[in-house]
């Protein structure tokens, strides 16, 4: 994952907190909206001080250069909020 490359968000924030990355290469926020429960929730994360999201760039995909990954603009933000939906009622979020 790119993030625990020198100088990346993950390395960097290794000095002061513990950084648990989770990547999925080709998930698009759609996918992702699906699996969030499955991979957070209540039991299996204690002591969470933040999430980070970070989807969209395979979403951006052309609907004709690659249709299985293209998710239209107002489904990407439907997307984005349903997910910090999910982890405001799950997790105690500011």
């Amino acid at each position: 994952m790119w993030s625990a490359q020198p100088k990346r968000f993950g390395t960097t924030a290794l000095r002061v907190a513990d950084v648990i990355t989770r990547g999925f290469s080709g998930y698009t926020s759609r996918s992702a909206r699906i699996i969030l429960p499955r991979i957070f929730y209540p039991e299996n994360i204690l002591d969470v001080e933040a999430f980070v999201i970070f989807f969209g760039t395979n979403d951006l995909s052309g609907k004709d250069d690659a249709p299985q990954y293209h998710v239209p603009v107002e489904d990407y933000s439907e997307n984005l909020e349903e997910m910090i939906k999910y982890l405001e009622v799950n997790f105690y979020v500011l």
